[in-house]
């Protein structure tokens, strides 16, 4: 989010979802987090999907994403978003509904930078 700029906060910052099915709907909403402007002037907020890994000492590297994992995010709002000074915008989260009903697949990881 826009390098060198202070007063941006956002929470939460890590999101952890089980989802769960009801009947054979796979429940695709993984949460939402709330980025703020406590700074002086507007800022713009353009959000990136990238990959995750961890080193042997427990560090997280992030990564290109995999095309399949940045398809299967769905961000709302998904254009960058102009947030003024005192305000904040939330970001939803969810999973791609085709992504979900695929039975090879059991979850993914990714960071949203």
């Amino acid at each position: 989010f826009s390098p060198g700029v202070s007063g941006l906060t956002i929470a939460p910052v890590i999101i952890q979802k089980e989802l769960g099915r009801f009947l054979w709907l796979p429940d695709t909403r993984v949460g939402q987090f709330i980025v703020g402007n406590r700074g002086a002037t507007p800022v713009v907020v353009s959000i990136k999907i990238m990959g995750l890994a961890h080193d042997e000492d427990g560090s997280i590297d992030v990564l290109p994403c995999l095309p399949e994992v940045a398809a299967a995010l769905v961000l709302s709002p998904s254009a960058p978003v102009i947030i003024a000074p005192g305000s904040s915008a939330a970001v939803r989260v969810s999973l791609d509904r085709a992504y979900a009903n695929r039975r090879d697949r059991s979850g993914l990881c990714a960071a949203l930078i």
